[in-house]
């Protein structure tokens, strides 16, 4: 540890680049293939510092999705595949009107995912979505507030296989003490000092995000970040 009150990294935008340039130290032991990296991820989940992800190997034939908001991704995953359905029936599961129901079925169709039905009236999804991204690592950067940086990390397993903490090295005193804590939530705990030495006290377990919706949502963001389309 480093005297107490000395800082490694003069901001948290340093410790957050120090991150991304010692990314394979948080990442390792998820996946054997090198991540994909996006700082300053915001989703309704809150803005984590860094993510990590992997992408699927059929990535490129799903990218299309990026072009719709978040909860529209969400909703086209839950349509029942080859399923007749009427404008009415997505409404109701939507909660929206019937206008925004049709205009939402439109821009599916548009996108190669829904088509009309031989029946009038209703409509069938021909094709499902696959997650961008099969991996998600979410990581919170901070020099020393590590009770706000877990609060943050916990909720980024919403859509994360893991989430992290990753504190200046000088600071991380408390949140050391606090590792019992850490693995009662399953947040992990690095600790980074600026010549890139890194020391972890706690390796969360990979689980599943606890929030289809938010995983999904995250997926759409990765994609239009790969992509850069306009919305529809």
């Amino acid at each position: 540890m480093k005297v107490k009150g000395e800082l490694v990294f003069p901001t948290e935008a340093h410790l957050v680049r120090a991150i991304i340039q010692n990314g394979h130290h948080v990442s390792r032991g998820v996946a054997h293939l090198t991540p994909n990296v996006i700082s300053e991820f915001e989703s309704s989940a809150g803005k984590a510092d860094v993510i990590y992800f992997h992408l699927h190997s059929k990535w490129r034939q799903n990218i299309q999705y990026a072009r719709l908001p978040a909860r529209w991704i969400f909703s086209l995953r839950t349509l029942p595949l080859r399923k007749a359905f009427s404008v009415e029936d997505f409404a109701f599961m939507t909660g929206v009107v019937k206008q925004t129901a049709a205009r939402i079925l439109s821009q599916y169709e548009r996108l190669g995912y829904c088509r009309r039905s031989t029946q009038r009236g209703q409509w069938l999804k021909i094709r499902q979505p696959i997650p961008i991204a099969k991996k998600i690592i979410a990581v919170e950067a901070k020099l020393g507030d590590w009770k706000r940086a877990i609060v943050q990390a916990y909720r980024y397993q919403r859509y994360a296989n893991q989430s992290w903490v990753v504190l200046d090295a000088s600071k991380a005193r408390g949140a050391v003490n606090a590792t019992n804590q850490f693995r009662r939530l399953n947040v992990g705990l690095k600790v980074l000092s600026r010549s890139g030495v890194t020391k972890t006290y706690v390796t969360p377990r990979a689980r599943s995000p606890k929030s289809p919706f938010h995983f999904w949502e995250a997926n759409g963001l990765i994609a239009a970040s790969l992509s850069s389309p306009r919305k529809l």
